[in-house]
């Protein structure tokens, strides 16, 4: 695939009201047993976009810490002072040009798929990046602990002899902890009961119990919090509703105003994600969700079919700074946007590589 485009991230502003990016025609791979699809258009990110993104990480990790070191010292706690050593921004561009970030997956997955990427449409050097950085920080290569029920590509960056099941002693159900540092691929309800859990969490590079908590996302003003369906906002704004801790795009969903969708282009039968009603259902279901306005993704065009695009960018995280690095966007005809079958992956790169300081 020799013949693709580098789109400035910058250029891609105009693409709200105006004329969508073109991602290229897409091409399909097979990876284990999913079936990608993948856009030969690259995205780079500016250097004023690569600080955003460093600046949000920064913030929206100590707002995180504050919160979740109660419950779970990780490794990472106790070697970069951070909940993380490696993390993942999901962002769009606003109205003005800037860095939207939807959420900081302190525990990213997605490393496989953009390495993957990255191989195929760059210099390949996103695997030595995090690779190096992890080894670096932990003193060995991290392994991964993959739950039985859980599905990851983490052995794409890490190899499949890095990558074993997470086991539990049948008659106590301790989890069994490798005495050496693990990236930990389990949703937090299936350990949390462990009579070990914090011993897990002792060995993991990134969250375990805490995994997908986004009460942070109230102390970074990103949202605030709703108790009851008579709180949310009117019916005429376009918003997001969130539970306090999930993961993946389970506990999300986004309200849409005919008139936002029209604008946007997505057509008659894409009005919104979510019912109305449905949205009620889920702030009466819970003691508290999050809400958030909507930022759409950036507007894309695959051959005919007019879609919204987000940025998953990875971070690499150090005691006193982090650092930049490449990622990928997806593109889906909807706002939700994420690897479902019909979502389509590009390569986004960071040629600065930024390093954000916290005292900056």
């Amino acid at each position: 695939m020799s013949n693709f485009e580098t789109i400035p991230s910058n250029e891609l502003v105009r693409s709200r009201q105006e004329k969508p990016f073109e991602t290229g025609e897409p091409y399909k791979l097979e990876i284990g047993d999913w079936n990608m699809q993948f856009a030969p258009n690259t995205i780079r990110l500016s250097e004023t976009h690569q600080k955003q993104i460093g600046q949000y990480t920064l913030t929206a990790l100590s707002c995180f810490f504050e919160l979740c070191q109660a419950r779970e010292e990780t490794l990472a706690m106790t070697t970069v002072n951070q909940p993380t050593a490696l993390a993942r921004v999901d962002c769009t561009l606003d109205d003005d040009g800037n860095i939207f970030a939807y959420e900081v997956e302190e525990r990213p997955s997605g490393l496989g798929i953009t390495r993957l990427v990255s191989d195929k449409l760059s210099d390949g050097n996103f695997s030595t990046s995090v690779l190096g950085h992890l080894e670096d920080t932990f003193g060995t290569l991290p392994i991964v602990k993959r739950h039985p029920e859980a599905r990851s590509d983490d052995e794409y960056l890490f190899g499949e002899s890095q990558v074993s099941p997470l086991e539990f002693d049948e008659r106590t159900g301790a989890v069994i902890v490798a005495n050496q540092p693990q990236l930990v691929r389990s949703e937090p309800e299936k350990v949390i009961d462990a009579p070990n859990a914090a011993e897990l969490s002792s060995q993991a590079i990134s969250t375990v119990i805490e995994k997908g908590n986004k009460l942070y996302r109230v102390a970074t003003g990103a949202a605030r919090i709703v108790h009851g369906a008579e709180e949310l906002p009117p019916k005429d704004t376009s918003f997001v509703v969130k539970t306090l801790q999930s993961s993946k795009t389970k506990g999300t969903e986004i309200w849409v105003t005919k008139e936002d969708n029209q604008a946007l282009g997505l057509g008659k039968k894409n009005i919104g994600v979510s019912t109305w009603s449905k949205i009620e259902r889920i702030a009466e279901g819970n003691d508290t969700v999050l809400v958030e306005p909507l930022i759409p993704g950036v507007r894309s065009k695959t051959t005919d079919k007019i879609g919204m695009t987000a940025f998953r960018v990875f971070v690499t995280i150090y005691e006193d700074h982090v650092q930049v690095q490449d990622g990928v966007y997806m593109t889906r005809p909807s706002h939700m946007i994420h690897g479902a079958s019909d979502a389509i992956t590009g390569l986004v790169t960071s040629p600065e590589k930024v390093e954000v300081y916290a005292n900056e």
